[in-house]
């Protein structure tokens, strides 16, 4: 674990073989949650910013404090091609984690989308973007 800027960065783990992921993609999110008997699957409160998002790939996990997307921009620098940001920013309404620059970052790292358990912003650009969101 490395320490930068008061951001604490976690050692590489395994991602998801992309064998599992066309699995996964073969399948509707509800007949997965079905079959899993809804183990892990997101709350009700977090949903897509844009009708027709759709993402599958491997999470890259973001903690932050309520409010406050350093941590966030600091992930940027570990984002692999088919990554999803599962960002969990506490629920906090007060500010948005994300907006379109950072979904446009996200885009050109590759990333797959992202999840947040937060707000976002700027919901029609990054719908334009293509980038799938899903946020509180």
């Amino acid at each position: 674990m490395t320490t930068q800027d008061n951001v604490r960065v976690s050692g590489a783990w395994e991602r998801v073989d992309g064998r599992v992921l066309d699995q996964f993609r073969a399948h509707s999110v509800a007949n997965l949650g079905d079959a899993l008997d809804r183990l892990n699957i997101v709350d009700g409160g977090i949903a897509p910013i844009w009708n027709g998002a759709k993402a599958v790939g491997t999470a890259l996990p973001v903690l932050t404090v309520a409010g406050d997307n350093k941590a966030v921009i600091a992930a940027l620098d570990h984002i692999r091609p088919g990554d999803i940001l599962v960002i969990n920013a506490f629920g906090h309404d007060g500010r948005a984690i994300i907006g379109d620059n950072l979904a446009q970052r996200f885009a050109v790292y590759g990333a797959a989308g992202a999840v947040v358990d937060g707000y976002v912003r700027d919901a029609a650009i990054i719908e334009e973007l293509g980038v799938p969101v899903f946020a509180r």
